[in-house]
């Protein structure tokens, strides 16, 4: 059976690894390649969970499209020296990433999307001065999240439940 679930075609329990769900052929094959361990072109439920890290730095990608929604054991996330300009099309991507406390976003990323990083481990980041924009709940019920460093260039919206829960934000 097919189901849609945040945008994502699901394939009876797992993602299909099409180009719907990961458009970019770079990271699809990244996905392919280290992360759907039995190689049948769908991400399972285990396969997800047991995601510790992912990097793709310098791989020419221009979409993290795809979904690790409550990765439990990934920890980091190393995504620089690509084509990216947004994290747009990563809503929920990584949602609920319990072990997930390390996020290095690059310069030339200007905006983030909803809910991209909520409740996730992440206690620190500091977010690049090409940012003008964060999603709703991007950050949202991230209670680890110290401090979060937020440029000046942050001007075209910060949803008011974008970020909660902090003990430190600094506006720059």
């Amino acid at each position: 059976p097919l189901s849609v679930n945040h945008g994502y075609v699901i394939v009876g329990i797992g993602i299909n690894l099409s180009t719907d769900n990961f458009p970019d052929d770079n990271f699809r094959a990244y996905i392919d390649s280290f992360i759907d361990a039995d190689k049948d072109g769908i991400l399972s439920e285990s396969e997800i969970m047991k995601t510790t890290s992912i990097d793709v730095a310098g791989m020419d990608i221009y979409s993290l499209k795809g979904t690790f929604s409550k990765c439990n054991e990934l920890t980091s996330i190393e995504f620089n020296n690509n084509k990216l300009s947004n994290i747009i099309d990563m809503s929920y991507t990584f949602q609920g990433c319990k072990e997930l406390s390390e996020v290095i976003i690059e310069e030339g990323i200007t905006n983030i999307g909803m809910g991209a990083f909520s409740d996730s481990a992440i206690s620190n980041i500091h977010l690049p001065n090409s940012l003008v924009e964060i999603g709703d709940s991007a950050f949202y019920k991230c209670i680890n999240l110290e401090s979060i460093i937020i440029p000046s260039t942050v001007l075209t919206y910060i949803a008011t439940i974008a970020i909660t829960k902090i003990e430190k934000a600094i506006f720059w």
